[in-house]
C-alpha cells in the first residue's frame, strides 16, 4: 500500500496553509525550532490575510515545514510582542521574520503581491540573519517549551528515577 500521497493530500488539504498562534499553541511551533513568518493583523483584517495567504502559496510554500513555519496571529492577543518590536495596533497589519533568534520587519506590507518580494525577503533575512545590524532579539524564542516540561520529582510519584516522563 502507498501511503506517501495519501499523506501529502491529507497535509495539503486538511491543514492551513498559514495557521493561526495564539497562546495555546504557539509552544507548538516554537518548540519545532524553525524560523516563524508572522502575519500581525486586526482580526476583523481579512483582505490583508488572504493577501498573504496567496503570496505564501505562489512564492514560499516549499520552504513551508522544511526551512520554516508561516502563521498569522491576533494583534490584540500579543500587543506585548507588538511593544516589543516598537509598534502599536495602530501599526499592523506587518510581517516580521523571527528566527528565534533575532527578528526582522518587513516594512512594506503592500509589496508582498510584488512577484518574488515575499520569497527575497524571506531569502535574505534567512541567510543574513547573524550579520544583519537592524536584527533585534527574537521574541518568540522566549515561548519555547521549559527544560522541565512534564517532568515530575521522583518523590511524587513514590519512584527511585530522578525524574517521571509522561
Amino acid at each position: 500500500m502507498k501511503t506517501k500521497p495519501i499523506y501529502h493530500w491529507i497535509k495539503d488539504n486538511c491543514r492551513p496553509l498559514v495557521p493561526e498562534i495564539n497562546f495555546n499553541n504557539a509552544e507548538g511551533f516554537v518548540e519545532k525550532q524553525k524560523p516563524l513568518l508572522v502575519l500581525y493583523r486586526n482580526t476583523s483584517d481579512e483582505t490583508t490575510l488572504k493577501q498573504f495567504i496567496k503570496a505564501v502559496n505562489s512564492e514560499i510554500r516549499d520552504l513551508i515545514d522544511n526551512t520554516l513555519l508561516v502563521v498569522h496571529l491576533d494583534g490584540n492577543l500579543f500587543k506585548n510582542a507588538i511593544r516589543l518590536a516598537n509598534r502599536s495596533l495602530d501599526n499592523i497589519p506587518y510581517i516580521q521574520l523571527d528566527t528565534l533568534q533575532s527578528y526582522h520587519n518587513m516594512d512594506n506590507i503592500t509589496a508582498i503581491g510584488d512577484p518574488g518580494f515575499l520569497r527575497t525577503f524571506v531569502r535574505e533575512k534567512l541567510q543574513n540573519s547573524d550579520t544583519d545590524s537592524v536584527a533585534r532579539p527574537s521574541i518568540f524564542k522566549r515561548l519555547k517549551p521549559s527544560a522541565s516540561r512534564y517532568s515530575f520529582p521522583w518523590w511524587i510519584k513514590g519512584t527511585n528515577n530522578s525524574k517521571e516522563e509522561l
